[in-house]
């Protein structure tokens, strides 16, 4: 039997809670049975399978469950049974009408409303402004039970159709024992152009209208008006409170321009009001809200509230579904065995949030806690930004402010961080990075992914923004761990859609696709496509993703054999030459690059034992200890370049976070003691320089989204090491052993 524990924190009794939750290799069968409990007693529990381990058994789950007030530890078993505690045919959606007890939803042809014992909410208006004018894709509506759960059953609300257009796409999640409805809105500018958003809102009606009116605009983050009265600073929420009736709006000023006004006729929520400046946005972008509209006495209470959770760091890191991490063991009695690198990491995302950004005549400010937003520099937020990261002013040869497009997936790093530490912060800044990528970073017209661009296109996430996404920048794990541990069904949908992009991009390619990625651009242009497609494969076991990569894997073996040989007889074509100019293990050779090509390659191995791949990853790690190894500073070169000398003189510590795991991976391969050495001491040697690491989205994802993964094969190393000590010790037996005459005395 597995048992997991599951820390919750609740303000409300009898709470709502749905969170993923993976499983090792073989630990629970499909259709196998599974017990939620708290103090011995079961909680109601409704699960479904989400991913499986290729050899059938689950990874992933979503549940929905109830918890009780106050700081708790739930435990959820294996039962061995065959699962029977699904309650799904509980739930009927007829005719447009789900009945759950005394609360019901009713769907009609434009509209929805919401009714339980303590009151109701309707759906009366939705409307979006923008211009050029774009036909409003809305209704009629597709509409799909996604999750059959009595617990808390969730609906869509999509567009029937697929055309071009300004679409409007709603998740509803009802949770009748809070007299709630979770309310999700997204629209998407379907249709290539330039536009600007002139406004966009709904109004609600809840049972009891307000007889005052009123109104709070936040119309842009830390300025507020209240009732019309001139602007203050201030950071509040976005709610209305009315008679037994509340409405909740998720990080309102955090994602500000919004206004709620209310009157007799109801409530207007104004998504973005048309008080605001007109937003640029580019054909393919998505924004959403989440609402929560709120029923009965307990309404202020139950709006706006979320179980604070975490799953047990030593299963989920063991499970393996979020990838190679141990556990950080700060709490144990014998402490961390790596403790500069639990200092290093803890201090790598603590370092995400800044009090000042630079600009073109201020330095950077001190860093800032996480969870005190309202000290945050004011670029962290608005409805295009949040979620995105702010590079430092110039970057890539702009004279304004532009954003990383989470580089580096820097939300799939900070779920790593709260699966090993278990902190909520860290849960928070990956939810919303991967929200932004999700929405404002993905094309929804291709599946394709934008990336920060350079000069003139350097993302605003305005009209200055690149037109299409560039090889050296995708990723899909973050994505994926969004739609498995919160249920993000937009975040798989991006997910599929890139991984499908890129298959297509591949399949339909000549025989010189591969080299030009390689060899035109840098190597982690085949690098970044691999790590994705071997993404959406461990998600789903997609067929057509693992054979791109085998294909990818295939090339960059036939490279790194014999590289001059590569570059001497492949020159393309007479009206399309290979220009080679920044490659692997040649001119312009950049470790941290090796890094995303050499993770990929591991990915590769360890799923489908391919030979060629580990082929690879000694040849590439062969090349860094022989030509680019520096011993005696713990470190490697930064790149060799004729085009950008300089960083033949670089001697970066901080980027071998990126690419040591590959090193550690050749040793696993080999046996080779050079690999474990040179591994270990450029890993301790960069240590201290992460101590007060440089602050920014795309730092944190170099240095959080593999190092886990290397200090994971090195406590393994260590293990064995022990392990073997304890068996090189003799047996005691006795025979030998001489009492001294002092000793027995004093015995």
């Amino acid at each position: 039997m597995i048992q997991i524990k599951i820390h919750t924190k609740s303000e409300v009794e009898n709470a709502l809670l749905t969170v993923g939750v993976p499983f090792g290799k073989g630990e629970l069968q499909r259709g196998g049975g599974l017990r939620l409990a708290f103090d011995g007693g079961a909680l109601p529990l409704w699960w479904e399978e989400r991913a499986t381990w290729p050899d059938g058994s689950v990874k992933w789950i979503f549940l929905h469950t109830r918890v009780p007030a106050g700081d708790n530890e739930l435990v959820l078993s294996t039962t061995g049974a065959k699962a029977d505690n699904r309650a799904s045919d509980e739930v009927e959606f007829v005719n447009g009408r789900l009945q759950l007890g005394g609360m019901a939803l009713e769907i009609s042809e434009d509209s929805w409303s919401f009714r339980t014992p303590g009151g109701s909410w309707e759906l009366a208006k939705d409307s979006i402004v923008s211009e050029p004018e774009l036909e409003l894709r809305r209704t009629p509506w597709e509409i799909e039970l996604v999750e059959a759960s009595a617990i808390a059953p969730l609906i869509r609300l999509k567009p029937k159709d697929s055309e071009e257009g300004l679409r409007v796409d709603q998740f509803l999640r009802l949770d009748p024992v809070g007299e709630r409805l979770i309310y999700q809105r997204r629209m998407t500018w379907h249709k290539p152009g330039k536009y600007y958003l002139l406004s966009a809102g709904a109004r609600l009606v809840p049972g009891r209208v307000s007889d005052e009116e009123g109104s709070l605009l936040i119309s842009e983050p830390g300025k507020v008006r209240i009732n019309g009265a001139p602007a203050i600073e201030e950071y509040p929420e976005g709610r209305w409170d009315g008679e037994r009736h509340t409405l909740w709006v998720e990080k309102a000023w955090q994602r500000s321009p919004l206004e709620i006004a209310w009157n007799k006729r109801g409530v207007q929520l104004c998504f973005y009001p048309d008080k605001a400046k007109p937003l640029p946005v580019l054909g393919g972008t998505s924004f959403r809200h989440t609402v929560h509209l709120t029923c009965g006495e307990n309404a202020p209470d139950v709006a706006g509230h979320e179980v604070v959770f975490s799953l047990d760091p030593a299963h989920v890191c063991k499970s393996g579904a979020l990838g190679l991490l141990t556990p950080s063991a700060e709490d144990t009695e014998a402490g961390p065995d790596f403790p500069g690198f639990e200092k290093a990491l803890k201090a790598t995302y603590e370092s995400g949030r800044l009090s000042q950004l630079s600009t073109a005549d201020k330095e950077a400010g001190p860093v800032v806690p996480l969870e005190e937003e309202s000290k945050q520099d004011r670029d962290y937020f608005g409805l295009q930004h949040y979620g995105d990261w702010p590079m430092p002013w110039g970057a890539y040869s702009s004279e304004k402010r532009m954003y990383a497009d989470n580089e580096y997936d820097v939300a799939y790093s900070y779920f790593q961080g709260f699966a090993r530490y278990g902190d909520w912060r860290f849960w928070e800044v990956a939810k919303h990075s991967a929200i932004h990528m999700t929405d404002v970073d993905w094309i929804s017209l291709t599946g394709d992914m934008r990336f920060h661009g350079y000069y003139e296109t350097t993302e605003d996430h305005g009209h200055a923004r690149s037109a299409t996404g560039e090889m050296g920048h995708y990723w899909t794990d973050g994505y994926w761990m969004l739609y498995f541990l919160a249920g993000d069904i937009w975040a798989k949908e991006s997910a599929i859609g890139v991984t499908d992009y890129l298959v297509d991009y591949f399949v339909s390619g000549d025989k010189n696709t591969m080299r030009r990625n390689w060899g035109e651009h840098s190597e982690r242009d085949l690098g970044w496509p691999l790590v994705s497609l071997m993404g959406t494969y461990e998600a789903t076991g997609d067929k057509r993703a693992i054979e791109c990569a085998r294909q990818i894997t295939a090339y960059i073996a036939k490279f790194t054999s014999d590289p001059d040989r590569e570059i001497e007889q492949e020159t393309g074509t007479e009206e399309q030459p290979i220009v080679w100019w920044r490659t692997a293990m040649q001119d312009g050779c950049k470790p941290l690059m090796f890094g995303i090509v050499m993770e990929g390659l591991e990915r590769v191995h360890r799923a489908t034992g391919d030979e060629t791949a580990a082929f690879s990853i000694v040849n590439l790690a062969r090349f860094l200890i022989d030509k680019m190894w520096i011993p005696h500073q713990a470190t490697f070169t930064f790149g060799w370049h004729a085009y950008n000398r300089k960083h033949r003189f670089w001697r970066p510590h901080h980027s071998i976070p990126l690419f040591v795991r590959g090193l550690g991976y050749a040793y696993e391969l080999t046996g080779d003691k050079m690999f474990q050495e040179v591994s270990e001491k450029a890993f301790h040697g960069c240590l201290w320089t992460l101590y007060d690491p440089e602050s920014g989205g795309k730092s944190i994802g170099q240095k959080g989204r593999s190092m886990g993964a290397y200090v994971a094969m090195l406590t393994d190393w260590l293990r064995r090491d022990q392990e073997n000590a304890r068996r090189s010790i003799p047996a005691a037996t006795g025979a030998s052993c001489e009492w001294d005459s002092g000793v027995r005395t004093r015995l």
